[in-house]
């Protein structure tokens, strides 16, 4: 009796140990902060997909902060198969990347796991801060079927980098050394004159 009270409990903790999947996450790659007028590389990275067919986002940014240069698609979709799509339509003025959106072509299985969709190259124009957020989110599998995706928001930081200047201190010491050279110098002539 105590072997089949065992067993029982063994198929019923194996029947409560469900896979957990993960949901798939939309986001932006965290470049660091650049001062106005450099570019600025950032991507678009989905993680933990499976079978992703096509997708379609939009992302909005601060004008005021920076404006898009391009963009590029990556090539995460394109590792399943040849594909077919926009890079969006960038409107500066109002700070949007419209409708960017890529799907395989022909029947075939997707692609899974994690990897870059898009590359944009922001403009830096002044200091501040941009966020980066998405709208308009469609990502099907090789079904058609809606995939649920966490898109999360990011940001681009712009500021002018201070360099620092020498401390005072720190000046008067090569000041000295370059002193006493000279004096070691004009010495070492007056006895060479003697």
């Amino acid at each position: 009796m105590k072997r089949w009270k065992t067993l029982f409990g063994a198929v019923a903790l194996s029947a409560a140990c469900v896979p957990a999947w993960a949901v798939p996450t939309l986001s932006f790659t965290s470049p660091g902060s650049v001062p106005p007028g450099s570019f600025v590389g950032v991507d678009v990275v989905i993680s933990d997909v499976s079978d992703l067919y096509a997708y379609n986002f939009s992302i909005t940014f601060d004008p005021k902060v920076v404006d898009v240069g391009g963009v590029s698609q990556q090539g995460f979709l394109s590792s399943a198969g040849p594909t077919f799509g926009t890079t969006g339509e960038i409107d500066n003025s109002t700070g949007i990347i419209s409708f960017a959106g890529y799907t395989l072509v022909g029947p075939q299985a997707g692609a899974s796991g994690s990897g870059s969709l898009l590359h944009i190259t922001f403009n830096a124009l002044a200091n501040g801060v941009s966020s980066l957020n998405f709208s308009d989110l469609v990502f099907l599998d090789s079904n058609l079927n809606d995939i649920a995706v966490t898109a999360n928001p990011g940001s681009v930081t712009i500021s002018t980098i201070d360099v620092p200047e020498p401390g005072s201190w720190m000046l008067v010491g090569i000041g000295a050394v370059a002193a006493a050279a000279l004096r070691r110098r004009t010495g070492a002539r007056c006895a060479a004159c003697a």
